[in-house]
């Protein structure tokens, strides 16, 4: 995971190696490999290498082509290098004799701007075309790897990092009052916006070219729906998901500095866990360190038996973290220097404390099981299929079903999956014109009523919902799923502060891919949801791993310790600030709430509706936190 930086002068000045330093200097912590910055005519580029894999140890960032007269930097991890190599002239070179950064060069001189078509992996680069005077940045399809960007009439800028974009002086460091309310209401209609006004964060699938007379945006890549649906039977299709997911395991394990692996005790992360030990074996590499999540205060959250079951099948070194002594604003300011920006997910805390440990091991590399949820997919929407087949049995026993494993209400459930995304778009339009709105606005949003009018928060929410219609199948939903459910950046820049690599294999191309091929009657069965990875990791993992129904919620710890341990801090925060943004009365009185109920349910998992108005007020305390810290405003 380097941290790459750099510019396009376009006002006809040159740029220097030093007009990146300062925020070269920003992605230190990236770069246990060296801080090294590049320049020539307008371009300037800079990288904070880290050399994840075996084939970035021949190689030194930036690379420059002086034949060609080409330059790159990059973050990345190529997995289809036997196969480029193959296909670019390499002057009888093999794959493994060069680094990811000689391929994309070498892929740029044979297909130019369309080269990311070409790779298999995660990425985030930068190359100059001194030739064309073109700059070209790219982003993987998935968008694990981050890149920001800024655009002046003086200067193309890009980093890996807002800080380090921030750090360069034409850079503005300007409030989005937009993304602000936006995030306070629970919704993102712009995946590309950031809290700055002027940075924007490149789209995953998407790329960048820029010249002194233009800037245009690019997409190389988009998910869409397989034109196929997998044939054969159940066992057979979860064959070929086993083995897609093993070669993208396989391909996340090559790192020189060592792999650990987080085993929460669910489906995912113990099939990766599982799945890493042949190629750690054949390499020698066991055991593999494993980080798990320990609750031992708070029963209803504890995972501890299934993590046991995995780690008893041995060749692990396990490690726990006690979740329990953490609260969702512990190490809040260190949270919020690495991410920049103000963050969903309660459970960041817990993150940086593995990437903490994780890096005192001397560990390069993470291997995590997010998005597995989505990419396999609980198969819900099934059963609006078996309405439109008159499949009214089968529908009637899933309902049955779901009620006594996953207790599911079958009223609820029935009208959520079953109806809803069969009715018909003009009846959806004929019932708004009835009755009018539908779309249940977040509350408390917690925001200004002055910032949510000019920012027509309440309308923009409803156009938002609006122009989403219920998916109609099963496949619809799952793509949809997948697509809302990429990454953001919170992980990756959280474990960056320590120069820790997090790699995802659920989120291997391949692997969605040939998920969103799955048919729906293989995902839900008899009330079991996933389907696909309970039979394709059966044997392969402990019995008692692939029957889980239910996924503990760390929510009830998580809501004790921010009204016991950050009871002072969130007091303290709530009587001190005076935004322009945040409804602060509000805040105190639902806070009074909130400490309220927690204080008489102590040790209980909250009702839905408690999380959520917690996760607002937690959500508040942390915007609140960051105007304070960066005293950015419009």
């Amino acid at each position: 995971m380097s941290g790459i930086v750099g510019l396009l002068r376009r006002d006809g000045a040159d740029a220097t190696p030093g007009d990146v330093d300062a925020a070269l200097a920003a992605l230190a912590p990236r770069g246990p490999d060296g801080l090294r910055s590049w320049g020539r005519g307008p371009v300037a580029l800079g990288c904070a290498q880290h050399r994840s894999t075996l084939q970035s140890l021949r190689e030194t960032l930036p690379l420059e082509d002086r034949e060609h007269r080409l330059a790159v930097v990059h973050d990345t991890r190529l997995d289809n290098r036997a196969q480029l190599a193959a296909e670019l002239d390499l002057e009888g070179r093999t794959a493994a004799e060069i680094g990811d950064g000689e391929l994309i060069l070498a892929a740029w001189r044979r297909w130019g701007e369309r080269c990311p078509e070409h790779f298999l992996g995660d990425f985030a680069f930068a190359l100059w075309d001194e030739r064309e005077r073109r700059l070209f940045l790219a982003r993987d399809p998935i968008g694990v790897r981050v890149l920001f960007y800024a655009v002046t009439p003086r200067q193309v800028a890009f980093a890996s990092e807002i800080k380090a974009l921030v750090a360069l002086p034409a850079v503005p460091r300007v409030l989005n009052p937009d993304r602000l309310a936006e995030f306070m209401a629970g919704f993102a209609p712009d995946r590309t916006a950031t809290f700055y006004a002027g940075v924007r964060k490149l789209a995953a699938g998407g790329a960048l070219l820029a010249s002194a007379d233009e800037v245009r945006a690019l997409r190389h890549h988009e998910l869409t729906l397989p034109e196929h649906v997998h044939r054969g039977s159940a066992d057979d299709v979860a064959a070929g998901f086993r083995e897609v997911m093993a070669v993208a395991v396989r391909d996340r394990v090559r790192a020189p500095r060592g792999v650990a692996a987080m085993l929460s005790g669910g489906l995912d992360s113990s099939a990766i866990v599982s799945l890493a030990r042949t190629p750690l074996r054949e390499a020698g590499a066991l055991p593999l360190p494993v980080f798990s999540f320990a609750f031992p205060h708070t029963p209803v959250c504890d995972e501890s038996p299934f993590i046991a079951a995995v780690a008893a099948h041995g060749d692990l070194e396990p490690h726990t973290l006690d979740c329990d002594a953490l609260s969702p604003l512990d190490r809040f300011d260190e949270l919020l220097a690495a991410i920049d920006e103000p963050f969903n997910g309660a459970h960041m805390p817990y993150r940086l404390a593995i990437g903490r440990l994780v890096a005192a091991r001397g560990l390069g590399v993470l291997l995590e099981g997010n998005g597995g949820d989505a990419v396999v997919s609980y198969g819900f929407y099934f059963l609006a299929e078996l309405v439109r087949r008159g499949r009214f049995l089968r529908l009637a026993r899933e309902l049955r079903a779901l009620q006594a494993r996953q207790g599911m209400a079958p009223r609820a459930t029935l009208l959520r999956y079953a109806v809803t995304p069969n009715v018909p778009a003009f009846a959806r339009r004929l019932r708004r014109a009835l009755v009018g709105d539908t779309s249940r606005f977040p509350a408390p949003p917690f925001v200004t009523a002055e910032l949510a009018e000019r920012t027509r928060l309440r309308e923009r929410f409803r156009e938002f919902w609006h122009r989403r219609p219920p998916a109609r199948t099963e496949r619809e939903q799952h793509l949809r799923e997948v697509v809302e459910s990429l990454p953001g950046s919170t992980f990756e820049l959280t474990y960056a502060r320590f120069a820790v690599e997090p790699r995802f294999p659920f989120l291997d191309r391949r692997v969605i891919e040939y998920c969103l091929a799955v048919p729906a009657a293989h995902k839900l069965e008899n009330g079991i949801t996933r389907m696909l990875p309970r039979r394709a990791f059966a044997g392969l993992l402990p019995a008692a791993v692939t029957a889980r129904n239910r996924k503990p919620n760390p929510a009830a710890s998580l809501v004790v310790r921010f009204f016991t341990v950050d009871l002072a801090l969130v007091e303290a925060g709530l009587a001190a600030a005076r935004s322009p943004y945040l409804d602060m009365p509000a805040l105190r009185v639902a806070y009074a709430r909130l400490s309220a109920w927690s204080h008489g349910h102590p040790g209980e998992p909250p009702p839905t509706a408690i999380y959520l108005e917690f996760d607002q007020l937690r959500k508040a305390v942390v915007v609140a936190r960051w105007l304070r810290a960066t005293g950015i405003g419009e």
